[in-house]
């Protein structure tokens, strides 16, 4: 009993450890290209899911939950942050991941403006890796006018999910 204890603490180390390496690579690898860079801050809100589950089981498709975004801008590439905490995923557990973010900016931010990119970095999610905290890169494309945006993020078959699932975000624009 102690050691299982001790191996959640250390798990729990491991997490704190890893969300702040995140952080702290990100300040540190972008400060000169932030220097000439702008940035933007989102606040995510909730998102509903798609499953494409042959056996038509029953899921919870609508996800509340709050998140965050921050990016630079360096001409048409973006680099930063993404963080969500869903508080009821498909099966009615929370979730949530984090990761440090690459990818492209086209577009005008005062007006129409599509960003595909990917976020690289860890989840914690039933369906994922056991229920454990583990790595991840997750593919999406974010689109949106002005302030308001949509994250689509399609995550394929995996191992563990024989299915693909197609998830719809929203997300506002606070810088």
């Amino acid at each position: 009993m102690l050691h299982t204890q001790l191996n959640k603490m250390k798990m729990k180390k491991y997490k704190i450890l890893f969300v702040c390496l995140n952080i702290g690579l990100i300040i540190l690898l972008n400060q000169t290209l932030a220097a000439r860079a702008h940035y933007s801050i989102y606040l995510n809100g909730p998102s509903i899911s798609k499953h494409f589950d042959p056996y038509r089981r029953h899921y919870n498709y609508f996800h509340p939950g709050i998140g965050g975004e921050l990016y630079f801008y360096s001409g048409r590439l973006l680099w930063g942050f993404h963080g969500h905490f869903m508080m009821k995923d498909s099966l009615n557990n929370s979730a949530y991941w984090t990761g440090a973010v690459v990818g492209w900016s086209l577009g005008n931010k005062n007006k129409w403006w599509l960003e595909p990119f990917i976020i690289i970095g860890g989840i914690k999610k039933n369906e994922y890796n056991a229920g454990k905290f583990g790595p991840f890169a997750l593919p999406v494309l974010s689109l949106g006018y002005k302030r308001i945006g949509i994250n689509l993020c399609y995550i394929p078959k995996l191992p563990r999910v024989t299915y693909p699932i197609l998830l719809v975000q929203i997300k506002l624009r606070l810088l």
